[in-house]
């Protein structure tokens, strides 16, 4: 059980360039929020009235193509070429690969900014009528699972994909506006990177917001930018995933690391919240990678005493009908006990000079998350993974006679 702390954010100051929505610095919503440690600081990804050149779209490896059927039970499958898209320019992209195609040359398709619907629609009323094949086509939901299904607003998220029958036109029933939150970071020079960190808004109603699409969030990292998405799928140096937000709401923070807990040294990274949902906005609270601080030996954390879930509110009482809820947060309580003097000052030391005003990732088992041994999910549902602050420290005791050892004592308390 290898504790270990992530200090320093090697993101901050590094934001290169980010999605479509970075608001003006005077509405304080900059893509720089993400790297503010304070609680409830964030960036809100989006607008609440997009205009048609406002809206964002990414065709990449995972949702490039449509199946569709005639009446005749010819099924053709369309590829649209890979990008970055507007509502209208993408719609314009399906429209060419339609007149391309030997059964439904007569179709288009058609983007209402308002309702962020897509139609495939007819225009010849005596061509043929088209099924389109979400569920049961050869790169639909059954089969290769590539199809621009959830893109374009067939199917929300914990919905269940269904074929189109055959008719003259398909309207989407959910809207779309924009698919893909992203930040580019480029540092001056690689660094041994260790851990990467998220926190993202779906959380707000207490529980989990099933209705937003959470389930492709990645890191990837290269020495050069690659630009568009599909690139950083195709040629990444490394491509890793975060873990899922916990089951409760008061962790959400979400962890990504290379298997063993081996280090990635690239100078350009990027973040990609890929989110086919029908949300105009969607909120990122936290980006960051670290380097790590821990015991090079092996030291460990072998008893962590009162530590827990710290709720802060006023019960219910006969004096006190409608007491005041408080935000609840982990507390984790550290003893050091007699660490070689070197690896001390680097582990508690080094998060003492760290600061009380400022953030930092604490991991209780990093070496048991890294190995697989147990999940991050599951450990910031305990407590054991979190993004907290110093909150208070003990003075050392060293002992010297026979050899150099010191112990004391820190508090750690979850921030967000």
């Amino acid at each position: 059980m290898q504790t270990a702390f992530f200090l320093e954010d090697e993101f901050r100051g590094n934001i290169n360039s980010s999605s479509l929505y970075d608001s003006l610095p005077n509405t304080n919503n900059s893509t720089l929020n993400v790297s503010d440690s304070r609680p409830k600081v964030a960036w809100r990804a989006g607008k609440s009235a997009p205009l048609a050149t406002e809206t964002s779209f990414e065709v990449d490896n995972d949702n490039r193509y449509i199946d569709m059927e005639d009446s005749g039970a010819t099924t053709v499958t369309l590829s649209i070429p890979r990008g970055h898209y507007s509502g209208p320019t993408l719609a314009t992209a399906i429209t060419t690969s339609l007149a391309a195609s030997p059964i439904a040359s007569t179709w288009i398709c058609q983007y209402a900014p308002t309702t962020g619907k897509f139609s495939l629609l007819k225009i010849n009323p005596a061509a043929n009528n088209i099924a389109f094949l979400w569920k049961t086509g050869p790169k639909g939901s059954d089969n290769a699972d590539t199809s621009l299904v959830r893109e374009i607003g067939f199917v929300n998220p914990g919905g269940t994909v269904t074929d189109s029958a055959l008719a003259s036109g398909h309207t989407s029933p959910y809207g779309r506006w924009n698919t893909h939150t992203f930040i580019r970071f480029k540092l001056d020079t690689s660094e041994s990177l260790r851990a990467w960190i998220c926190e993202i808004d779906n959380q707000s109603l207490g529980s989990k917001d099933e209705t937003i699409d959470d389930a492709n969030i990645n890191i990837f990292g290269n020495n050069s930018n690659l630009g568009q998405l599909f690139n950083w799928q195709d040629s990444s140096s490394v491509d890793l995933e975060y873990s899922p937000g916990g089951i409760f709401s008061e962790n959400q923070i979400r962890l990504a690391y290379v298997a063993g807990g081996d280090s990635a040294n690239y100078t350009n990274w990027l973040f990609s919240w890929r989110h086919q949902d029908s949300h105009k906005i969607h909120t990122v609270k936290l980006c960051k990678a670290f380097l790590r601080t821990w015991s090079s030996t092996g030291r460990t954390l072998t008893t962590l005493r009162r530590a827990g879930l710290n709720d802060s509110s006023a019960s219910l009482g006969v004096d006190n009908y409608y007491p005041v809820p408080k935000l609840r947060n982990w507390v984790a309580p550290l003893s050091f006990d007699s660490w070689p003097a070197a690896e001390y000052r680097t582990v508690v030391q080094g998060v003492v000079h760290h600061g009380r005003q400022n953030g930092f990732v604490w991991a209780l088992r990093w070496d048991d998350i890294v190995d697989g041994n147990v999940n991050a999910e599951d450990e910031a549902d305990k407590g054991f993974l979190l993004w907290g602050a110093l909150q208070d420290y003990s003075l050392d005791t060293y002992v010297g006679e026979s050899a150099d050892y010191m112990s004391g004592d820190i508090v750690v308390e979850q921030i967000r």
